[in-house]
Formats: C-alpha cells, sequence, structure tokens
C-alpha cells in the first residue's frame, strides 16, 4: 500500500504534538517583504558578519513561529553556497519543530537532508 506522507513526517509532526511542542520563543510578527529582502541581501554578500546577523535573525523569526516560505526556497541555497552547511540543517530542524505542517516540513528537511556534510547519510538529517 502506497502511503501519502512520507513515514518520518507523519512521525516528527506527531512527536512534536505529544511532545505539546508549540515554538521555543515568543510569537513575532511575520517579517515585512523589506526585511526579507535585506535577509537575503545580508546572505548573497561577502560579509561575514552580515551573514551571522542575518542568520540569528532567522533564528529569532524561527524562535518566534514565523518561518517564511524563503527560508527553504532562497535562503537555504544561500547558506549552502557560502559553506554554512550546519548551521542551514540546523534553521532547517528547528523550523521544522516549529511549524510541523506538511507545507513546511516536508521542504524543510529535504534542505536539511542536502545540507548535511555527508549526503551519503540523509537518515542521519531525520
Amino acid at each position: 500500500m502506497r502511503h501519502i506522507f512520507p513515514r518520518w513526517t507523519i512521525v516528527l509532526a506527531f512527536s512534536s504534538i505529544a511532545l505539546g511542542y508549540s515554538g521555543k520563543g515568543n510569537w513575532v510578527p511575520y517579517p515585512s517583504h523589506p526585511e526579507i529582502e535585506a535577509i537575503t541581501t545580508q546572505l548573497k554578500s561577502a560579509d561575514p558578519a552580515a551573514i551571522d546577523k542575518a542568520i540569528h535573525q532567522i533564528h529569532t523569526w524561527v524562535n518566534g513561529q514565523e518561518v517564511p516560505w524563503e527560508m527553504w526556497h532562497d535562503w537555504m541555497p544561500l547558506l549552502m553556497q557560502d559553506s554554512k552547511n550546519q548551521e542551514a540543517a540546523d534553521l532547517a530542524l528547528d523550523a521544522a519543530l516549529t511549524r510541523p505542517e506538511q507545507d513546511y516540513i516536508e521542504p524543510l528537511m529535504q534542505a536539511r537532508v542536502q545540507a548535511r556534510p555527508n549526503p551519503k547519510q540523509p537518515t542521519e538529517a531525520l
């Protein structure tokens, strides 16, 4: 029988619900378009301080239960291009735990698997 959802999606979602996980921090408002553009610009820069500042801001949003779609669409690939694979993997896991809905979990966990240093062992990423 074919499953509609990958098994890890169901396990992660139910684990989060069973543990009562509702985010790590206080709620924050969804980032505005200029804020999102600023993060993208910082991640595209060659300035390590700007990149670290962007990563910190993304963590703030994730801990406040906001996960912009740009995270897996734009920001994860930019972090991986800058060899920030561990940071990308950590952000993806935090975001997936913050927003355990299928629309979020699947692309975030795919990004986490791609960001792992050893792509031949994707189960460690899960």
